[in-house]
């Protein structure tokens, strides 16, 4: 709907909170097309988004969902054949797995919210409400098997024969709508770009192609389940005999996809699959355990027509079926692991002190052969530490060849020891005898490592922090890795390695609250001996181990070096990047505290050779520090500005091999392009270069190149067939497929082709000098129809720097924080992002170096009226935002969310989310001070806005809620009031209960509307709200909203 009324003469009403509202909407730009419309906020519901996507190992499908704006919509799932037209829709479908074998897909389906609600409102019985199902597609014929109230899924990762799941009763429901998908869309990739192909003639498909001919909707009824032994109460929850409240299992049902055979399982809660599909481990749970009659799987026997009906632990062998009982008894089992090849498994269970009111875990292992899975780790076992037990929220672990089980430990809680000795509370929840009113406060003492909030907010996840063990499956040996001195320690289970790397910052924990990053020290553990090294003391860097353990590796941000240590005798730091001319660290960061490295690529094989980052280019160094770096991508990054880096395609792959070529994302540092090239390793020419990774004459091959953001690069198992996502301002991210070659790319998504029924706009780079003479960058946004003769409203956002961002796509939406950029260059604005870069010690006049001349050269252009220019900005931006308006009257008008406007009352504040104090964003993150209040009290003052409030002539709008844990609220309320008293036009908007940014749908649609009236008002010249003119008094508070329009004062 379109309407043709002058820029201040027009109105439409929006429905928001049952309250109606009436809104600004501008009449077409000069030179548009009459059809296309504005966008508005009743627009947000039409716009989709992309998630989950994924490729089948053979290439050959693609599943990725799609989700509209609308407030509480649940996703579509969609299953797309590739490089074809058939296409799966399944509302409400989500979290699709193909079959190893990509014969078949399965997803599942989430009952209709609105069917669910309207059945507990006519209080229809819980177990006759439609629950959570799941379906099988054969892909191949398209039929579907569907199974109702299923709890969970699982297929096994190499094999594509079973799957499994927990359910209970079927129920009826409509079948998957199959269709042909409309976008077919194909692009030669060539130097010039993209190129559409010739169609070949379209020739009429036979009747039997299945791509034509819908497969029949599968009539086979799911097999008849068998019901648990034990009677379940409502609340499935039930008594057992020491009346210990226990869950029942549900049938687990175990689907061959080859044959649709089904086999039952009773009372199971938790179930696996090997890693090779060759068997199957579940855990039951019964009602009444050791109460039933009939005959119990005997421990080492085959029982696969005995159903248990105790609980317990079972392994089924998938090729004969014959299930064998690991343990069994009354109690818990849960956790349950396969190792690698399938031949061992490992699991939790309290069976032998279920009885206590806290029972004590036990860490179980059994291996192909045994006939009873053995007790390996309990509170007891010799190598834990005295007061410690077995965690019961521990995932143990297998390490990649079977000879280690890695699991957690913890200190047992207090109150569990009180438990013991007869002192805890009685079962009421009330003290066993009458205690006297204690006083309840919080001591806070100089030389605490961390401010009390913090150790509030970290107490219970220092009750649930966990500690890695490990038990060496060979020696039978228990080594507690992680300790209270050493809390952390990092584990690759694929390691092959004997050792792995701790680290601790608990010597250094006081400075966190003004050093960041903190200090700590490094260390190697033992994994047979338990011995800890210390390697590397308070440093502000940890080390990382190599895949094969031979060294450790780290980058020295302080001397701004790549370090290494061997694992082996000798243990003396060695740099292995000398010789590198370029920085290796973040050559733009501007904060005062270490910059980070670029990172790093992966390791050779036999851990050979690391490939490090530069800004731009992939270099090769050795890690003996023997051999010189080598510069595979051949300078050619830093020459022509373009960032590569390498796209691990496969995630399974622990090095990369000389023999393989490696895929390189690429991005043009200077024109944002971006895409793709291949970097071909040769292999080593001599034996001197196989030990030092050494190569001959690395090859760089461009793939593809576009003027877009090219992103979400997944490959396909089995094969070269990729899928990506494609995005400009105007082009929105929608799935695309091609190979590893990208000689042809193909269009796979469609999700918004509503749009070209709007007013859009187009993105452009545009350059300036700031006011100290350093080149800048921003991105300027012009609206559909762009006139360069006519006059436009400007709005201008920013935070830190954004220009890389220049083929960023805005989906209409209300955001949490800050404008939607296509609704408002639909709307006719041109919106202005620049760049900023800082001093330490002037982040307010950094802001005002790089804007104010960014602002300027656009308005000289001609085409921006100078006196309808709006800013934005929120948290940093918000903060830069309430400064710059102390420092200029350009701008009309203005918002600040979550402004910091006070420094020197801000420094001394907590961030309530975390409970850290302040200090360090301003000694050494974003706020950029670089030092404390009292050694620069003057750049703190000079900084803040809140001391220059008097020359504040901006109108402005403030966002600052009430449970921001980041910027602590009353920041904005001290801006607002100063305006308040100095009698300039002000607002404070407050989402009662939110945090920094606006959370619900509710409230985001409602700051979406304010923003845009109050930037209409001034910027447009639209009616003014009700709101702005008189505000919301408190006593109509959740009655009234003030958006309505007001009536033009009256000229006299």
């Amino acid at each position: 709907m379109r309407t043709t009324h002058k820029f201040n003469c027009f109105v439409f009403f929006c429905c928001l909170l049952s309250t109606t509202a009436f809104l600004t909407k501008p009449a077409p730009l000069l030179g548009q097309t009459e059809t296309l419309r504005s966008l508005d906020h009743s627009d947000y519901d039409l716009w989709t988004t992309v998630s989950s996507q994924q490729i089948s190992n053979d290439g050959k499908w693609i599943s990725f969902s799609t989700k509209s704006g609308k407030s509480g919509a649940l996703a579509t799932l969609l299953i797309r054949q590739n490089r074809a037209t058939k296409e799966y829709s399944i509302p409400r479908g989500s979290g699709a797995r193909f079959t190893f074998d990509s014969k078949f897909v399965i997803y599942r389906i989430t009952p209709d919210p609105e069917k669910i609600a309207a059945l507990k409102k006519a209080k229809v019985p819980a177990d006759q409400i439609p629950g959570t199902i799941i379906e099988i597609m054969n892909l191949a014929s398209g039929k579907r098997t569907s199974i109702d109230r299923v709890s969970s899924f699982k297929v096994p990762e190499e094999n594509g024969n079973w799957i499994a799941y927990l359910h209970n009763k079927p129920v009826d429901r409509k079948s998957v709508k199959q269709q042909i998908s409309k976008v077919v869309e194909t692009y030669e990739v060539t130097e010039a770009g993209l190129k559409k192909p010739t169609r070949k003639k379209a020739l009429k498909k036979r009747p039997t192609d299945p791509l034509v001919t819908p497969p029949a909707t599968s009539k086979t009824k799911p097999a008849p389940v068998k019901k648990p032994a034990a009677k379940k109460s409502k609340t499935t929850e039930v008594e057992n005999k020491n009346n210990k409240k226990k869950n029942p299992g549900t049938t687990l049902v175990l689907h061959d996809l080859r044959t649709g055979t089904q086999q039952t399982y009773p009372n199971v809660v938790q179930f696996r699959f090997d890693k090779k599909g060759t068997m199957l481990a579940y855990s039951t749970s019964v009602d009444s355990a050791g109460s039933s009659k009939p005959p119990q799987p005997k421990p080492g026997k085959n029982s696969s027509k005995i159903k248990p009906v105790v609980d317990g632990l079972f392994v089924v062998n998938l090729k004969s079926l014959e299930s064998q009982t690991l343990l069994q008894g009354q109690g818990e089992y849960k956790q349950l692991v396969f190792s690698d090849a399938g031949n061992q498994i490992a699991f939790l269970s309290n069976r032998d002190d279920y009885k206590s009111k806290t029972p004590r875990w036990a860490l179980f292992h059994w291996k192909s052969g045994q006939k009873t899975a053995t007790n390996v780790a309990t509170e007891s076992s010799v190598g834990l530490p005295v007061g410690w037990w077995v965690s019961s929220g521990t995932n143990p672990t297998f390490s990649e060849n079977g000879q280690r089980l890695f699991f957690d430990t913890a200190p047992i809680p207090e109150a569990v020891l009180k438990e013991r000795k007869g002192l805890a509370k009685s079962k009421d929840g009330e003290p066993t005898k009458a205690e006297p009113e204690k006083a309840k406060l919080d001591v806070w003492h100089w030389q605490d490592p961390l401010l009390q909030p913090q150790q509030l907010i970290q107490a219970e996840r220092e009750r649930r922090r966990n500690y890695r063990a490990v038990y060496n499956i060979k020696s039978k040996k228990l080594i507690q890795l992680a300790t209270l001195k050493v809390p952390d320690v990092r584990i690759d289970p694929r390691s092959p390695s004997r050792l792995v790397v701790g680290s601790s910052n608990m010597p250094y924990r006081k400075m966190l609250s003004w050093d960041i990053p903190g200090f700590q020290d490094t260390y190697l553990i033992n994994l047979d001996s338990g011995l800890v090294e210390t390697i590397i003391e308070k440093s502000k860097f940890s080390g990382t181990l190599s895949p094969d353990g031979k060294f450790v590796t780290w980058f020295d941000a302080e001397v701004r070096k790549w370090y290494s240590i061997s694992t082996g005798k000798n243990r003396e730091p060695v740099e292995i990047s000398k010789g590198i001319p370029y920085p290796l660290q973040n050559e733009l960061h501007d904060t005062p505290s270490l910059a980070r490295a670029y990172g790093s690529a992966g390791w050779l094989e036999n851990d050979e050779g690391l490939f490090i980052y530069d800004r731009y280019d992939i270099w090769l160094v050795d890690p003996t520090g023997q051999d010189s770096p080598v510069c595979v991508t051949n300078n050619l990054g830093r020459e022509e500005k373009i960032r590569f880096r390498y796209q691990r395609l496969d995630r399974e792959l622990r090095s990369i091999s000389t023999s393989q070529s490696m895929l390189l994302s690429a991005f043009d540092d200077e024109t944002k392009a971006s895409g793709f090239y291949q970097l071909i390793l040769s292999e080593p020419s001599n034996d001197k270069a196989k030990t030092s990774g050494e190569l001959t004459s690395p090859k760089l091959k461009r793939m593809m190149m576009l003027d877009e953001r090219v992103s979400g690069l997944s490959k396909a198992k089995n094969t070269d067939d990729v899928i990506f996502s494609r995005s400009t301002f105007r082009r929105c991210p929608d799935l695309w497929s091609s190979t590893t070659a990208f000689k042809k790319i193909y269009r796979i998504s469609d999700i918004n082709p509503q749009q070209e029924n709007y007013r859009w706009g187009s993105a452009e780079l545009v350059h300036w000098n700031a006011t100290d003479g350093q080149p800048l960058d921003g991105i300027l946004i012009k609206p559909d129809g762009f006139d360069p003769k006519k006059k436009y409203p400007m709005m201008v956002y920013f935070y830190e720097r954004n220009s890389d961002n220049l083929h960023a796509y805005y989906t209409p939406a209300a955001g949490r924080s800050i404008i939607n950029h296509s609704f408002y260059v639909s709307r006719g604005y041109v919106v202005f992002i620049p760049d900023i870069p800082y001093k330490t010690g002037e982040p307010g006049p950094s802001a005002a170096n790089a804007i104010l001349p960014g602002v300027k050269s656009i308005v000289k252009q001609g085409f921006i009226n100078p006196e309808k220019i709006g800013m934005q900005g929120h948290s940093w931006g918000g903060y830069q935002t309430a400064y710059l308006v102390t420092q200029t009257d350009m701008f009309a008008c203005a918002e600040s969310g979550a402004p910091v406007s006070n420094m020197t009352s801000a420094y001394g504040g907590i961030r309530w989310s975390s409970g850290m104090s302040r200090m360090f964003q301003y000694e050494r993150t974003q706020s950029r001070i670089g030092a404390d209040l009292w050694s620069a009290r003057d750049k703190y003052i000079a900084n803040s806005p809140v001391f220059f409030a008097d020359k504040i002539n901006t109108p402005l709008l403030i966002l600052h809620n009430d449970k921001d844990g980041a910027v602590p609220w009353y920041q904005g309320i001290e801006l607002f009031v100063a305006l308040r008293r100095l009698e300039q036009p002000a607002w404070l908007l407050n989402y009662n209960g939110d945090p920094h940014w606006v959370m619900s749908d509710a409230n985001r649609k409602d700051f979406a509307i304010r923003m845009q009236q109050f930037f209409d008002f001034y910027l447009m010249d639209a009616p003014e709200p009700e709101w702005m003119a008189y505000g919301v008094p408190g006593v109509d508070k959740g009655k009234k909203y003030g958006l309505e329009l007001m009536e033009p004062k009256s000229q006299k």
